[in-house]
């Protein structure tokens, strides 16, 4: 899926998008979190434009389970990055 469709899909969701130092700031500070760390579709490490999002809502957690992974922990959210080389928006992700 597009970087562009995913965020779109997200927002008719209802998603609130979150920076990396905005979900560090929902998380308690001895929990981790993940990060993308490479695309599903290409394969490439290189990405921008990292975006979380709390899947606190049953559309939202459908989604993520589906499209991009959910992480359950003290809190559930998914994420989704732009790949630079495919724009794909589905990554590996690994602890932060």
């Amino acid at each position: 899926m597009k970087y562009d469709d995913a965020k779109r899909e997200l927002e008719d969701l209802g998603a609130e998008f979150l920076s990396r130092a905005e979900m560090r700031s929902r998380l308690p500070q001895d929990v981790s979190f993940f990060s993308p760390i490479g695309c599903l579709q290409c394969g490439s490490k290189r990405f921008t434009d990292v975006l979380y999002f709390l899947a606190d809502q049953p559309d939202l957690f459908y989604w993520a389970q589906g499209e991009c992974g959910v992480t359950l922990s003290v809190v559930n959210y998914g994420s989704i990055a732009r790949c630079l080389v495919c724009d794909g928006a589905r990554f590996e992700i690994d602890v932060e």
